[in-house]
Formats: structure tokens, C-alpha cells, sequence
């Protein structure tokens, strides 16, 4: 197994619990997010949905072409779970960005960022004008980035349209949303920094989880879980491992995971989770790349996702 994309979910963001669990129908899954406000001038291709073409890094990370200001031809990385969108340092120093210093958390780390504004951002047919974005050194985050990606698109901005992964076509298709916020399907947020979480019944338990694209496996924060679900049951030998660059993880394998209409017996990563108050009631990660799909439909507007 590859090590696994690092992330950056920003200090204090809030995470709503799911309201559904994974279901067996064309496989389906319905996390508790909600539609966003729009934070920037937003704009969508009015004629429909369009696709663009995405390159598969690693057998799993979905690298597609973008623009940020007059830097055309970058290279993104689609990352449902990323909670801020992160521009590499290399592309703000081109665009001679002014920058202040934040700190984030990466899994259960806090490291230091920095912040700034772009006039606009576009991938497919999304743009964003004004945005406030993280600026790191992505290949500090990801060893598989090797310099070579401009931009981690987070979930800000990926929860701004439908989207769907067409693996067979290599193929993003973005489509509008297709009705109201204020349809009784959404539920309201406490912050508009959510994250797309799913509920899977672990051994009869239920475990929350964030729904992560740029995740090979599956990780899973061992002092929360075990202090909610003590009799949660390990199989085979407990082994350390580096976890990306910087953090320490057990691997083991977690029995009774039920995804999709099978029960599977998963390796999982484990990690200490973060501040009881960063993330509340979140277990871990859920990489998509275990569901071995060839198509994946994340519908934001009606808070599922559908494989096949």
C-alpha cells in the first residue's frame, strides 16, 4: 500500500455527523453536509454538465488541470478530504502573494501555514474570484506530490457543484445543483468549513467518518473509537509504520466493516485522534479508494454518493 496523501483540515473547522449510513442500492452513501454559501464570486457553465480530463496519480489521487490568476496549465489535486483548499508555496511566490501565518491540523498535528488572497481560480468549469486559500509547501504534506502539484482543491471549493468521477473515461463530469438549499434533505452546518462524513456499521457499531479522495486505506483515530467502542475487535499482528513524512501509525486490520452490501476486513491505520474539540465525533478516514469503484457520483446538493 502507498502512504497515504497528508491533509489539511483547518483548527476549529466544524464537522457535521451524517444522518445515513452506506446502503447496499448501485451503492449509495449519504453524508450530513450541507450546500454551501458561495464565500466568492462563484460562476458555473450554464449549459450543462461538462467533463475534463483527469490523470490517476498513484493508481488513486485525481490530478486535473487549472488556472489560478494568469498561471495557466497548474496542476490540481481533487481532495474531499482536504477542508481548506492549499496552494503550493512555489505558485505563490510567482504571483508574488502577500502572505500571513496560520496554523492547521494535519490529521492530529498542528503544523504552521500561511494565507492569502487570489483574485481567482478556476478548474473545469468553476471559477472563484477573491478567495482566501492556505499556502504551504505541498510536498511537506505529501511525499507523493514529489513538487510537481500547484493546488490541493479541498472541499470548499469541490462542494461548490455535483461532481463525478468516471475512472473508465478518466473523466471529472461537474454539473449544477439542481434544486433549493432549502430543501429539508440539507442539514445546516455550524460552520461553513464542513466535510463530507459518512456513517459505517463497524462490527454492529456505528463510526463516522470523513469521506477522503485523496486517501489510499483507511485511518482510524484508536483513543476515540476504543474509548466509545472498547470491544472493538483487531486481527493479526499490530505493526508500526510511518505515515507520510512526519507522523508514526499502527497498521492492523479492523474486521466487520460494513461497505456497501459485503462485510470486509480492511487494514487500517491508526492514529491518536486530535483535540477532543477539533473534528467532535469524527472516528477517522474513509479513503474512496476502497470501494474499488470505476465510476463515483458525489452528488453535494442531495449529500450522497453512488458507485458502481
Amino acid at each position: 500500500m502507498s502512504r497515504p496523501l497528508y491533509r489539511a483540515v483547518l483548527l476549529l473547522s466544524a464537522v457535521t455527523l451524517p444522518g445515513c449510513r452506506l446502503c447496499a442500492q448501485s451503492e449509495r452513501v449519504s453524508p450530513g453536509t450541507e450546500r454551501p454559501s458561495v464565500p466568492a464570486a462563484v460562476a458555473n457553465d450554464e449549459r450543462g454538465p461538462k467533463g475534463i480530463p483527469f490523470d490517476l496519480l498513484d493508481g488513486f489521487l485525481i490530478a486535473v488541470e487549472g488556472r489560478i490568476g494568469p498561471l495557466e496549465h497548474l496542476k490540481f489535486i481533487l481532495d474531499t478530504g482536504v477542508t481548506r483548499t492549499v496552494l503550493d508555496r512555489k505558485v505563490a511566490d510567482r504571483l508574488h502573494l502577500a502572505c500571513l501565518p496560520r496554523e492547521v491540523l494535519n490529521y492530529n498535528r498542528a503544523v504552521t501555514v500561511e494565507w492569502a488572497t487570489i483574485s481567482d481560480l478556476q478548474f473545469g468549469p468553476t471559477k472563484i474570484a477573491n478567495l482566501s486559500i492556505l499556502v504551504a509547501d505541498i510536498a511537506d504534506f505529501s511525499e507523493l506530490a514529489n513538487g510537481d502539484v500547484d493546488a490541493l482543491i479541498g472541499y470548499d471549493l469541490l462542494r461548490l457543484s455535483n461532481f463525478v468521477f468516471d475512472y473508465d473515461a478518466r473523466r471529472v463530469i461537474f454539473t449544477p445543483f439542481e434544486r433549493a438549499a432549502s430543501s429539508s434533505s440539507i442539514n445546516p452546518a455550524a460552520d461553513h468549513l464542513t466535510a463530507l462524513t459518512a456513517e459505517l456499521q463497524v462490527q454492529g457499531h456505528p463510526v463516522y467518518f470523513i469521506v477522503d479522495t485523496g486517501l489510499q486505506g483507511m485511518v482510524l483515530f484508536e483513543d476515540r473509537v476504543l474509548k466509545r467502542i472498547p470491544e472493538l475487535k483487531f486481527e493479526g499482528e499490530i505493526e508500526s509504520v510511518e505515515f507520510g513524512k512526519h507522523l508514526q501509525a499502527k497498521r492492523t486490520t479492523l474486521v466487520k466493516v460494513h461497505l456497501g452490501r459485503n462485510d470486509l476486513d480492511i487494514k487500517v491505520f491508526l492514529l491518536n485522534g486530535p483535540p477532543e474539540n477539533e473534528n467532535p465525533g469524527i472516528d477517522g478516514y474513509l479513503g474512496t479508494e476502497l470501494l474499488k469503484a470505476r465510476w463515483i457520483e458525489f452528488n453535494t446538493a442531495e449529500n450522497n454518493i453512488r458507485w458502481r
